[in-house]
């Protein structure tokens, strides 16, 4: 698996895809979180989805690291969220310049609910409720709109804090 990148073409038309549900949940569902975890690590990112390794289908995984930690792989928040969807978010919002690893050197101020309910499910198959706010509320916005084909610099962009 490799990172796909905007400013190559035929990376942008993946990239721009709706990926397809997860229905399989097998050890080849494991195999593929397991490489994208390493990736994840690889490429220094704090979350990446499956359509940004070329894969189409619905699959984010987020690592962030514990602030302070010397440990980076042992310490932190991880979750693997398959099929995800939002089902409630906050009307309050909040800027943040982002960034993504499929836009090197490019970030962009954009205003997102500060608090997001998102229904998903583990590697098992199993249903879960995660609640986010913050930073993991924003990671979780914008790896389900990849998943979806849609990307951070097409939306507006917000003057900050």
């Amino acid at each position: 698996m490799r990172l796909y990148l905007w400013n190559n073409l035929d990376d942008r038309k993946v990239l721009k895809t709706k990926c397809k549900p997860v229905e399989k949940f097998d050890d080849k569902l494991k195999e593929t979180v397991l490489e994208m975890r390493q990736r994840c690590g690889e490429y220094r990112g704090y979350a990446i989805a499956a359509n940004q390794l070329g894969l189409d289908t619905q699959i984010i995984v987020i690592k962030i690291p514990q602030k302070g930690s010397k440990k980076k792989a042992k310490k932190g928040l991880r979750y693997i969220l398959i099929n995800p969807v939002i089902v409630k978010s906050s009307e309050e919002v909040i800027p943040w310049k982002e960034s993504c690893l499929s836009f090197p050197q490019r970030s962009r101020w954009i205003d997102r609910p500060k608090k997001i309910e998102v229904e998903y499910k583990d590697e098992e198959g199993k249903t879960c409720i995660l609640c986010a706010d913050d930073l993991l509320s924003r990671i979780i916005q914008h790896e389900i709109e990849h998943l979806n084909g849609e990307v951070f610099i097409n939306r507006p962009e917000t003057k900050g804090v």
